[in-house]
């Protein structure tokens, strides 16, 4: 399981740390990164996954549409309307 998140910052919060720290010990390969950053690296971790869960705030609800562009151009993954 990957997780994508915006980069961790040394001041981020003990729990936010404590959150990461647990999902990690799951299994969850945590992938830094800003969907803006590159879309190619965004659709080359879609290829490596059969899921996406993705849960943008409304207020970043533009960043959802360069996930559906990254999944359309990824291939693999079934879109559930």
């Amino acid at each position: 399981m990957l997780m994508l998140d915006r980069f961790k910052k040394k001041n981020s919060s003990p729990s936010k740390l404590e959150i990461y720290k647990e999902f990690q010990d799951i299994g969850v390969a945590i992938i830094e990164g800003e969907l803006g950053e590159h879309e190619k690296k965004i659709v080359s971790i879609f290829k490596e996954v059969d899921v996406v869960i993705s849960t943008v705030a409304y207020p970043q609800f533009r960043d959802q549409l360069k996930i559906d562009d990254a999944i359309k151009v990824a291939g693999n993954i079934k879109v559930l309307d």
